[in-house]
């Protein structure tokens, strides 16, 4: 699946020389499987930029800076995150990702409330990305609480 989200990645970058790429691992990241994602995108040298995941860090908190967060359809707490942090935010998964029921239903009301864009790793594209609106900016804290304890947390 990573061979696959970096070949798209590679194509991106192939097809829009002034687009930049940071990549962020995460703590249940396996080590090898991230360095080969990093591996297949070496050609593209400074247009590309890794950051590991250090713990006890707030080692993904520039990722929010970006004009696009692209996250990976297993990674529910980066989706939030992003959303919180009002960036538009497109969730991709491996063309046989289905992922649990309970993330499922996260995001389809994140989609249905057009927080997030989703797309499979097959269809990203430049279109795809320029595509993907801003959430909405209106801070609602009581209904963050609302849904946040309705959905256990």
């Amino acid at each position: 699946d990573m061979e696959d989200l970096a070949g798209r990645c590679s194509d991106l970058l192939t097809g829009e020389p002034q687009w930049e790429l940071a990549l962020y691992d995460s703590r249940r990241t396996a080590p090898a499987l991230f360095e080969t994602f990093v591996q297949r995108l070496d050609a593209f040298g400074d247009r590309v930029s890794v950051r590991r995941f250090m713990a006890g860090t707030n080692s993904n908190s520039e990722a929010f800076r970006a004009d696009l967060v692209m996250v990976t359809a297993d990674s529910l707490s980066m989706i939030t995150e992003a959303v919180a942090a009002a960036r538009p935010t497109l969730v991709v998964g491996a063309d046989t990702y289905a992922g649990p029921r309970r993330d499922r239903s996260e995001l389809d009301d994140m989609t249905s409330r057009g927080l997030i864009a989703r797309s499979k790793f097959c269809d990203i594209a430049p279109a795809t990305l320029r595509a993907v609106t801003v959430p909405p900016r209106v801070s609602r804290p009581a209904e963050l609480s609302r849904l946040l304890q309705a959905r256990g947390f």
